[in-house]
């Protein structure tokens, strides 16, 4: 198996690239530069390593490597415990990777705990920390249990996890292929996306993308539910919920957020065609989708 940090320092951009996490596909990287080391008491040599990613037609982002001896760790890997103990939560053996997860790495400990290393951390509170943190007590969210910061970037969070229930947007698409509409459960989304957005997070993008991110998202979940359950109308419920969500989030503009959900679903299309050509039916369907509802 190849390093993706050699010896030397140097990065092997093509795993790099290839990575299921990795954002920039289809951009050509000029240069990557390690920024940083965290390492962690009984991590045995392991570390999480940051890199800032230099692109050819301009602009930088930061990921988060997790390495032993130049090499990505394992699910097993002695950093994960480390990680959960450094959050706040003792974790008595190793662990192994979760799949559920696309854009970070996931990690289940002790049966118990799930862990995610965010691979493009940000300055400030991460948003999926944020909602969990307002969303606690809801049967459609997973209970924060603790997480790790470092110069005020959220790097890790650890979340309950009960046996046969999976994370993620999973629950919902479950309910929903169950005969479980989750009434209320858009108009809670969108008023905490929209308490997110009046604290103005620090990032580099347009507030609306947060909202438009949970408005694709609850079209995903209703249509991975209709593969389930072929007659749960996955069309109905999306623009009832979708509406709701715009509704419960207030003065919006619907033009730019139109924009900018057609713009991420060609995004979610170009990535399922490359890389998880299993999910390829959602965004098949969800841009026609999202294309006839143009304001």
């Amino acid at each position: 198996m190849a390093n993706l940090r050699e010896p030397s320092a140097t990065f092997n951009t093509d795993l790099l690239v290839g990575a299921r996490w990795f954002a920039g596909k289809g951009r050509t990287v000029a240069e990557v530069r390690a920024a940083a080391r965290l390492e962690f008491e009984g991590s045995e040599g392991s570390a999480v390593e940051l890199v800032d990613v230099a692109y050819a037609d301009g602009g930088t982002e930061r990921y988060a490597l997790a390495l032993r001896d130049g090499r990505e760790c394992a699910g097993d890997d002695p950093l994960w415990p480390a990680l959960a103990r450094e959050s706040g939560i003792e974790v008595r053996g190793r662990g192994r990777f979760l799949a559920e997860d696309l854009s970070n790495t996931v990690v289940l400990l002790d049966e118990e705990h799930v862990l995610k290393l965010y691979r493009r951390p940000e300055p400030g509170d991460h948003p999926e920390v944020e909602l969990l943190a307002a969303l606690q007590g809801s049967p459609h969210a997973p209970t924060l249990e603790g997480r790790l910061e470092r110069d005020g970037v959220t790097h890790v969070s650890v979340q309950a996890s009960v046996p046969g229930e999976p994370v993620g947007w999973e629950p919902l698409i479950a309910s929903l292929a169950a005969g479980d509409p989750s009434p209320g459960l858009p108009t809670q989304l969108a008023h905490v996306t929209a308490s997110l957005t009046l604290e103005e997070r620090r990032r580099p993008r347009p507030a609306l993308q947060d909202l438009a991110s949970l408005r694709l998202s609850l079209a995903h979940a209703a249509r991975a539910a209709h593969r389930r359950t072929p007659g749960f109308d996955w069309r109905a419920w999306s623009v009832a919920a979708r509406d709701e969500a715009l509704g419960a989030y207030g003065d919006a503009d619907r033009e730019l957020l139109h924009e900018l959900e057609v713009e991420a679903e060609l995004a979610e299309l170009d990535y399922a065609r490359q890389w998880l050509p299993e999910w390829l039916y959602v965004p098949q369907d969800v841009l026609p989708f999202v294309l006839e509802e143009r304001p």
